[in-house]
């Protein structure tokens, strides 16, 4: 079978409106992980349950978008970006309604499903329309930056909207959102290209064996993962750390997770500019550098540190996110089959998902035992992250200078 690539490139004016709303459909997901960790307890008490049976709305959308985000890319790459954004949009925008009218708990951990199934369509639509109507690895820059910034303000937006309109309110500002998205890709997307004929040769739905092939997308996922799961296990256990045994307020805690979560994002915007003097792949282990060392940092925290150590620690391990993230993300581009993209974006999402719930158990395993254990784990799987950077990078000289493809 051919890769698709149109002949000609979309207008600059067609594809800004296409990324517009594609990116909008991409921040959906990362904004609704991080609002709701506000409104978590305020669910609790209005539903009347435990706070580890709400937990369920965090960890129904996490496991659901792990598994949707690899499945969903391969629909992408089958039946065209165009139909499953929609579709997905408007499942989206249903979710959002179900979930703000939920008469009990049950229901609401159901449309977060829903939400998490309708949202995991915008990412990989976003990396197959890139890479079929031009942009290339610039426009993922874009797409970086969004995920980035709907993660950082989402615990701000999420705690300012429950504040004034009730947890209720975390879910209703999805619908515009979604069909503000829906409207302008029905619009400015084409129809979809008919990729299956009576000719062609099945293929299976997710083509392992080809993944397996693929150079050096394992060596990204796998990174990837482990990259997450030191970052947030950082960006969970420090707010808890600081409440459990620094005796501080959720609101002061909070004022750690805004200066990190700032950082990733000027990180990543900044990170473009970096890549293009300095190579990717030096980037990115400049990146997990950083990463060693504030993990480190972390080892030596105790009841006597200083406030602005801990903030000052927190923006250092918040470029690695910008830096690594993008990093990464473009490394899966180039390596990702032009056949396979839809569905090594999607993996690569669930990379990032995966990551996070497992630095949730993490913490959760280490809860009660102070810093420490977590600051030596966070630090011995980011010396990891830096060796397989190093030696990914090392191979990728080796191939360059054998004369096969990075």
């Amino acid at each position: 079978m051919s890769d698709h690539v149109d002949a000609g490139e979309w207008s600059p004016r067609r594809l800004r409106l296409v990324l517009a709303a594609l990116l909008t459909g991409t921040l959906l997901a990362p904004l609704n992980s991080s609002m709701v960790a506000v409104a978590l307890y305020p669910v609790q008490q209005h539903f009347a349950v435990p706070l580890a049976t709400a937990g369920w709305v965090v960890i129904a959308f996490y496991l659901t978008s792990c598994i949707a985000q690899p499945m969903l890319g391969r629909a992408a790459d089958l039946v065209g970006p165009r139909r499953l954004f929609l579709a997905g949009m408007l499942l989206a925008a249903a979710a959002a309604v179900g979930a703000a009218l939920a008469p009990a708990l049950w229901v609401l951990v159901g449309c977060r499903i829903l939400h998490a199934v309708g949202g995991s369509t915008a990412y990989p639509c976003a990396m197959v329309i890139v890479r079929r109507h031009g942009g290339g690895a610039a426009r993922l820059t874009g797409v970086a930056t969004v995920n980035t910034a709907a993660a950082a303000i989402g615990p701000v937006l999420g705690g300012a909207l429950t504040s004034v309109a009730g947890w209720q309110a975390i879910f209703w500002i999805n619908l515009p959102l979604a069909l503000g998205a829906f409207a302008v890709a029905a619009v400015a997307i084409g129809p979809d290209e008919r990729r299956a004929g009576p000719g062609r040769v099945r293929t299976p739905f997710v083509d392992l064996a080809a993944l397996r092939r693929a150079r050096g997308v394992r060596t990204v996922l796998g990174t990837f993962v482990l990259f997450n799961l030191a970052y947030y296990a950082a960006f969970y256990g420090l707010p808890q750390w600081l409440q459990d045994d620094r005796n501080a307020g959720a609101a002061q805690a909070g004022l750690l997770i805004l200066p990190l979560s700032a950082t990733s994002v000027a990180a990543t915007v900044l990170g473009a500019a970096v890549m293009r003097r300095c190579g990717v792949g030096p980037t990115m282990i400049a990146g997990g550098a950083l990463l060693l060392a504030g993990a480190a940092v972390v080892v030596t925290f105790g009841p006597g540190t200083p406030m602005w150590v801990v903030v000052l620690d927190g923006i250092v391990l918040g470029i690695p996110y910008g830096l690594c993230n993008l990093g990464l993300q473009r490394l899966m581009y180039h390596r990702a089959p032009p056949r396979l993209t839809g569905s090594v974006g999607g993996l690569f999402q669930s990379a990032r998902y995966t990551g996070a719930i497992l630095a949730v158990g993490l913490v959760g395993v280490l809860a009660g035992a102070g810093i420490g254990p977590l600051a030596v784990a966070m630090t011995a799987i980011a010396a990891i992250v830096v060796a397989l950077l190093v030696s990914d990078l090392r191979r990728a000289r080796e191939r360059v200078h054998a004369g096969s493809p990075a």
